[in-house]
């Protein structure tokens, strides 16, 4: 597999962080941590992972797609996926389904 520059958001310090994690670390917020990866990124997209991060994103607009993984396990807790945000996702594609049920839904912009 062919290396892929990562971006790491936190709110820890630098001195916090341990060793090399292999990523870019961004200080400077989700938003400035998002261009930054679509400029590494040019025509090819951007994986997000990370309830928090995504619903920062989706918060501020920057977020063009959504795709769900629904694993058939409970496990009674965790970091909700969009705890207190509302958005309209409009469906792409059929649900690919198996032992994971896969689910993909574009974000439209808001109006501005």
């Amino acid at each position: 597999m062919a290396w892929r520059p990562s971006f790491v958001v936190t709110h820890r310090t630098r001195e916090d962080l341990l060793g090399d994690n292999g990523g870019t670390f961004a200080f400077d917020g989700v938003e400035a941590a998002a261009r930054r990866a679509k400029e590494a990124a040019g025509d090819k997209d951007v994986l997000v992972l990370g309830a928090a991060v995504a619903r920062q994103l989706l918060r501020a607009g920057l977020l063009d797609e959504v795709r769900i993984h629904l694993v058939p396990l409970l496990m009674g807790e965790g970091t909700p996926l969009f705890a207190g945000e509302r958005a309209e996702l409009i469906p792409q594609g059929a649900a690919v389904t198996g032992s994971v049920t896969h689910l993909r839904y574009s974000v439209p912009k808001p109006f501005c």
